[in-house]
């Protein structure tokens, strides 16, 4: 999927426990480059709402500390198959 980038989210990484949901990084593309900039330092994307295995989802920010702590980046194949709800919210007419 062009444009985001799949994060895993775990609860305890160092133990690889899965949350059960992914983080969609949004990944600017043809934005200006001050709008790309700010994206670089300010990430959001959609992410769960809830701490719950394959929680609703909603628009988000979030830190690359939190990205870099929680989450592991992971294939689109592997994002569709841990959080289907996401996906739901990404494509609605699919």
């Amino acid at each position: 999927m062009i444009g985001h980038r799949f994060y895993e989210e775990f609860t305890s990484k160092r133990k690889r426990v899965s949350a059960g949901n992914v983080f969609a990084l949004c990944i600017p593309t043809a934005e200006p480059r001050d709008v790309a900039s700010y994206m670089r330092r300010n990430p959001g994307g959609v992410g769960a709402l809830f701490d719950e295995p394959d929680s609703a989802v909603c628009y988000t920010g979030c830190s690359w500390e939190w990205l870099r702590t929680k989450c592991v980046r992971v294939s689109e194949r592997r994002a569709r198959e841990i959080h289907p709800r996401l996906f739901a919210y990404l494509e609605p007419g699919r």
